[in-house]
């Protein structure tokens, strides 16, 4: 499905009153007390609100990405204003002179942090000397573009014990603190850190790994799932126009619809982000000019990062990138067209013809997956796959009443030249899964002997069932076919549990309340495709393929 630019018409402003109260001293003079609000006239037209972390090995990228927010055009900070808090990583993941080889990445890393050398060393090592004996500082600051993030950071570091940014009243102290320092007329919230999707055992789960939204490490990598996200935001005393993931495969259905009467907008990626991360300095400046006009001012800037990755990578790199921005007032309409799907869908399992079930278990087989290792697959593909095989199901009115209410959605997206020029479409993400389980697969990628290509292994795999037992497995002979195909067998390792069952945890999130996604996971007998593409920087096919390429 083709996917068309569309415009939001609305643009929402607030005003705010100020009360000036008088009485007379003894001099007769009216003293005037002023209003806790600032003037309308005082307040920023955008404010942004950063909060990140460096999640074990993004230091560096999300140093280089504060950095830019000091380096846009000097116009733009009369009414733009910044409030960022973050957090670094441990100092075992801050690079250090550990050998020769790795000193120019070093004092690259440490240039870019506006550290220097510190006198004392362990191990004969160098740390940075921002860092405390566990690393772990966090600092937080209103931005002074008169200043440069080295010195103000140094002198901003938060007096309190070490901050853990995976709880909701962590988030929603900081956007408040952010909104009493910089008043605006609108907010956007950045939120950066590796990032993962939507997985439910992680909303349960809270010291499964780094592949979750701001996993802090020194927090033993606990994460803010989905629901505390949206407590930490309703919460708040400003809601933001604008959320922001500079994080991995954050446009999941599940996250729209969790945010989706929390905020104007939703910018995300479904496939991982690169190193670079977002291009901050052009995010000013794109809001700088079009404060009124935040569909265009959040195209331009998309559009800007999305060119900066490509300059980033080699030319002949198979780079799978993108960056999509949501207008929340649409969702509705795609969460019914979403129902009926899912009601065609599940009664056709049920109760439609063996050929018919044959069919869907085809189009599962080849769904496409958007991360190797978390059950996250292009929604878009699989229900527009699903309709091309079962035309006697939905007519081609059904066809195209859901492509514009999915379109309606996207003001805009960007990809990589590579899916550019491959006509490859990306659409939010989905959990699937089969028999009431859903998967966590762990995935090896290695360079083949003439460096030419990666080999691509799966080497265990964790079913977490709807009851709350897990099943682990090793995986036999997994490996995976330039094709796609894998042939694999599995060998049974250990049951556990995941503290959490579909229905409890899937099964309250809002996008379920509203479409019932969980039904079809319960009823789908066909394990999904395994395979992904993009991690192993696969080839795209030939031709067309905004529907499917494994189809």
């Amino acid at each position: 499905m083709r996917k068309i630019m569309m415009t939001l018409a609305a643009v929402l402003c607030c005003t705010l009153n100020m009360t000036v109260l008088t009485s007379c001293s003894v001099s007769d003079n009216p003293v005037v007390i002023p209003d806790p609000d600032p003037k309308p006239e005082n307040l920023a037209d955008v404010t942004i609100i950063f909060y990140g972390l460096g999640g074990s090995n993004l230091d560096e990228y999300l140093i280089t990405n504060l950095r830019q927010l000091y380096d846009a055009s000097a116009s733009s900070y009369d009414n733009v204003k910044i409030a960022m808090q973050y957090k670094f990583s441990s100092k075992e993941s801050i690079p250090h002179f550990g050998s020769e080889e790795g000193k120019a990445d070093t004092l690259k890393t440490l240039e870019l942090m506006g550290a220097y050398e510190d006198e004392s060393k362990v191990d004969g090592k160098m740390y940075v000397r921002w860092m405390d004996p566990e690393g772990f500082s966090t600092f937080r600051l209103v931005l002074d573009p008169s200043q440069t993030l080295r010195l103000q950071a140094a002198e901003s570091y938060l007096p309190q014990e070490n901050c853990d940014f995976s709880t909701p009243d962590s988030l929603t102290n900081f956007i408040n603190w952010a909104a009493d320092q910089c008043p605006a007329k609108k907010y956007v919230l950045i939120l950066s850190d590796h990032g993962g999707g939507y997985l439910p055992s992680s909303e349960v789960e809270k010291t499964q790994n780094t592949r979750t939204l701001l996993a802090d490490q020194g927090h033993d990598f606990k994460q803010l799932t989905a629901k505390e996200l949206a407590r930490a935001i309703a919460a708040a005393k400003i809601r933001p126009n604008v959320i922001y993931y500079d994080a991995c495969l954050m446009n999941t259905i599940e996250y729209q619809f969790e945010l989706k009467d929390l905020t104007d907008y939703i910018v995300a990626s479904t496939y991982a982000v690169p190193g670079p991360g977002g291009l901050y300095d052009a995010l000013v400046d794109c809001l700088s000019g079009a404060a009124n006009d935040l569909d265009y001012a959040l195209e331009k800037y998309i559009e800007y990062a999305a060119k900066n990755w490509d300059r980033y990578f080699p030319k002949d790199f198979h780079l799978y990138s993108d960056i999509t921005v949501t207008t929340t007032a649409k969702l509705d309409h795609l969460g019914v067209m979403m129902r009926q799907f899912t009601d065609r869908l599940c009664n056709t399992y049920q109760n439609g013809t063996d050929e018919q079930r044959q069919r869907i278990d085809e189009v599962t087989r080849h769904a496409v997956k958007v991360s190797d290792d978390v059950p996250s697959y292009d929604i878009a593909k699989y229900i527009s796959s699903m309709m091309r095989a079962l035309p006697e199901v939905y007519d081609k009115e059904f066809y195209n009443t859901f492509a514009d209410s999915f379109n309606d959605c996207l003001v805009a997206q960007y990809t990589s030249k590579y899916l550019l020029e491959h006509n490859y479409q990306v659409d939010y993400s989905v959990v699937l899964g089969a028999k009431g389980h859903f998967t966590y697969m762990w995935v090896k990628h290695e360079p083949n002997q003439d460096q030419t290509a990666f080999i691509t292994t799966l080497t265990d795999i964790r079913y977490f069932e709807a009851d709350g037992t897990t099943n682990s497995y090793k995986v036999i002979n997994g490996e995976f076919s330039p094709e796609g195909e894998a042939d694999y067998t599995l060998e049974f390792s250990k049951t556990g549990t995941w503290n959490g069952t579909l229905d409890s945890v899937y099964g309250q999130t809002v996008f379920d309340s509203i479409v019932g996604w969980s039904r079809w996971i319960y009823l789908n007998q066909q394990e999904p495709n395994v395979w992904c593409r993009s991690a192993a920087y696969a080839f795209l096919p030939d031709g067309d393929l905004i529907d499917n390429p494994n189809l």
